[in-house]
């Protein structure tokens, strides 16, 4: 058991003492009125943390445990009081630092609200340039003037493309300003290796190389000075001029200045270079090439994003080295503690638990398929059972082996029906209840899974894995009263609360979201947004989805409630670490790469605030996509899913009304590159989710195309795509549904369609 000693002292001071809490004894509880009496408490406890008011929260909440400590309702809500009484102890030890502190560089200046920003960076006169570490003396010069010992990383920059890359995305005019000495050897390396850059990354506008020159050597050696715009894989020089500024042997000072319509570039204080902008997009900059480099200044309008995500991913690490040192149950009543128990080990593997009785053949096989399954290959899974001779391992064992490998494949029917034959000759083997349950649940019939599950639960089980997942299967159906009640009857029919832990956690999770130190909400007609952030940002984000539901429903002709008087569940994270740790507790493991996801289970939308405000907004409409979806079509095609998130992720607005059809220019140019091995359509329309995801690179890609082309190529190519629609909203899965639309099509020449619009769209 962990133990806190470094808040030890502090809670000490908060006026009430585990002993006080204790002195009387607990009061027996049981009905209604004290449930909502424990519950109101709890809120109120929160709410005073959040003000501030710490010493009495924590009074509070163990003044709670106390009254309610013989209650089971207490024991479901352990979870809650764990998590308060850590969040009181967090707040006693821990104060945000100012953002100077949090950053690499030096904050000569920053506004909250308005995002305008100075910030410099200068060499670290202390460093040794001439350590021998296999480095270049340019390459050491450059890490002592980030601050980042030998290697770039950090959150100040990042390393992309050969060159550092400031994390800020600006949103209004900036300046960046390096300075530096040239070199003073005279020879042609120095074209190519001295020669200072500065590079505006403006996203889906692309990419403006700003190149100072370089001096005319002795040799006759030169670089021109240039502004290069680079788009896919187009390239055009916008502005040039052969004399550079800049002298060998002597100091330089480079600058960009950057606003809405134009970038200028100077050099020693002489303008000789402009542009008019291909677009609106501010975007970050980069360097490379900078010669003895000793000073680099920044200053603009700045996306706010970027201090607010360090503050969080500061607050995150915290609360996780907190973590190690702090166990809230070290506060409660011993008597309570030991009520609550433990979580039993449990057979989780398929391998481990399986029909009948354990054979020495079994454990054969036992490392191949423990391989197969950590690494999800599912598809040679079932060849090897397959070849097994059934006599050797018996017919339950393999069919249940079959039955783990349908469903990873995401062959639902297959799979219910291997799990069937198990269950005829095993009625009691759990696993395959739980497996059976969950694979009518996918199929979009929550009733019928809670149905499977009654049923087992009436037979007089036990295990608390079925409680549990019958609990969940409620709380995911947004049946929340439900649940909290099938949790209670699993506490009285002998199940450990600990046992319910998790379910208890996921209910909480589902009603009330994220715990945050304070939080903002926007509630529109069809959503409830929440967010650390501000009321304007959730107020924003509200406006944006719901101008987005509207196009998905002008798209698939549903009303925009669907049928759901329930609003859409929304959370905006201030930074990633918030939204990796939140999406983790939720799946497990945080969902790396992305930034925004979608909880089918708890109807949730989950999004960070990315730097890059419009990027942040087109993770929005995706991923509000996805939630739509669901509750349309159950456990929709992934490439259809995906294929069409993107397809609305690019939508602009245009009178009032967002419009979707703009191409996704990165997808344009991966899939315009020679070297991009396309999958075959007739594959990718009857893809499993494992399938998909296994080279998203291409298959997200190669799926928004598909659709783009089907929604925009005419009459003929449209009807496909509402027949699809149509035969998924009837309940068709992805393989009946491709029978049903393309089995008339000519899938090669339909590829060769869809290629040749996408070239097009270059």
């Amino acid at each position: 058991m962990r133990h806190y000693v470094k808040v030890a002292s502090l809670l000490a001071g908060m006026s009430i003492s585990l002993v006080q809490a204790q002195e009387n004894a607990p009061t027996p509880d049981l009905d209604s009125s004290s449930r909502v009496a424990l519950h109101a408490g709890l809120t109120d406890a929160g709410q005073r943390i959040e003000a501030g008011d710490l010493a009495q929260a924590r009074a509070d909440i163990l003044a709670l445990v106390r009254t309610h400590e013989t209650s089971d309702e207490l024991l479901l809500q352990l979870h809650r009081v764990k998590e308060l009484l850590k969040r009181c102890a967090f707040r006693a030890s821990h104060e945000l630092p100012e953002a100077t502190d949090l950053i690499a560089g030096n904050l000569m200046s920053y506004n909250r609200r308005s995002g305008k920003i100075k910030v410099s960076y200068k060499r670290n006169p202390e460093a040794d340039p001439d350590a021998d570490d296999g480095s270049g003396n340019d390459v050491k010069l450059l890490l002592q003037l980030l601050g980042l010992s030998n290697e770039v990383g950090g959150d100040d920059f990042t390393w992309a493309g050969g060159a550092p890359m400031h994390p800020i995305v600006f949103s209004g005019p900036y300046t960046v300003e390096i300075k530096g000495v040239m070199p003073e050897k005279d020879d042609s390396k120095g074209v190519f290796y001295s020669n200072p850059q500065m590079v505006i990354n403006a996203g889906d506008e692309g990419i403006y190389t700003v190149s100072f020159g370089y001096p005319r050597t002795s040799q006759g050696w030169f670089r021109r000075a240039s502004i290069r715009h680079t788009a896919i894989s187009d390239s055009d020089l916008l502005d040039e001029d052969k004399d550079t500024p800049l002298k060998l042997g002597k100091r330089y000072s480079v600058k960009v200045v950057v606003n809405k319509k134009n970038i200028t570039a100077s050099a020693n204080g002489r303008t000789f270079l402009k542009c008019k902008k291909q677009g609106d997009n501010y975007g970050q900059f980069g360097f490379r090439g900078c010669p003895g480099i000793q000073e680099l200044i920044l200053s603009g309008m700045a996306n706010t994003a970027w201090v607010e995500g360090l503050e969080d991913n500061w607050w995150q690490q915290s609360w996780d080295a907190f973590d190690e040192l702090y166990d809230p149950m070290d506060e409660l009543p011993p008597s309570l503690v030991a009520r609550f128990g433990e979580v039993r080990d449990h057979k989780d593997s398929p391998l481990a638990d399986h029909p009948g009785t354990p054979l020495a053949s079994h454990l054969k096989h036992f490392s191949t398929l423990s391989k197969m399954l950590d690494e999800r290959e599912y598809e040679k899974l079932v060849r090897y059972v397959e070849s097994i001779p059934v006599d050797s391992v018996g017919a339950p064992w393999q069919r249940w082996m079959l039955a783990v490998g349908e469903s990873g494949l995401g062959h639902r029917e297959d799979a219910l029906s291997l799990c069937d034959m198990v269950l005829e000759s095993h009625p009691g083997f759990v696993s395959g209840q739980l497996m059976r349950a969950n694979l009518l649940g996918a199929g979009g019939d929550d009733d019928l899974a809670l149905s499977a599950l009654r049923v087992v639960l009436d037979g007089g089980a036990g295990d608390a894995r079925v409680h549990a997942a019958f609990a969940n299967r409620l709380t995911g159906s947004g049946r929340f009263v439900e649940a909290r009640q099938a949790m209670s009857d699993a506490i009285a029919a002998g199940v450990h609360p600990a046992e319910l832990e998790r379910t208890a956690f996921m209910l909480t999770r589902a009603r009330h979201g994220p715990e945050w130190p304070s939080a903002f909400e926007f509630h529109s007609r069809n959503y409830n947004v929440r967010t650390d952030l501000s009321d304007k940002l959730a107020t924003e984000v509200g406006k944006q989805l719901e101008l987005s539901l509207a196009m998905y429903n002008r798209i698939f002709g549903r009303p925009s409630n669907n049928g759901d008087s329930e609003l859409y569940p929304v959370y905006l994270f201030s930074g990633q670490g918030g939204y990796m740790a939140y999406a983790g507790d939720l799946f497990g493991s945080a969902p790396a790469n992305t930034a925004g996801v979608y909880s089918p289970v708890l109807g949730q939308l989950l999004i960070w605030n990315l730097p890059d405000h419009e990027q942040m907004l087109a993770t929005v409409r995706h991923e509000g996509f996805h939630q739509f979806l669901d509750r349309l079509v159950p456990d929709p095609p992934t490439w259809f899913n995906e294929g069409t998130a993107e397809y609305v992720e690019t939508a602009q607005l245009k009178r009032g009304s967002m419009t979707p059809g703009e191409p996704l220019l990165r997808s344009v140019a991966l899939l315009s590159d020679a070297d991009t091995d396309w999958a075959p359509l007739s594959e990718l329309v009857r893809m499993t989710r494992g399938e998909f995801y296994s080279n998203a690179r291409v298959h997200y890609p190669e799926a928004w195309a598909l659709v783009h082309y089907l929604q925009h190529s005419g009459r003929t190519q449209s009807r496909l795509f509402d027949a699809y629609l149509a035969a998924l909203m009837d309940g068709a899965d992805a393989d009946m549904a491709a029978d049903m639309v393309f089995a008339d099509v000519d899938m090669t020449a339909l590829q060769r369609d869809v290629r040749a619009h996408v070239r097009a769209l270059r």
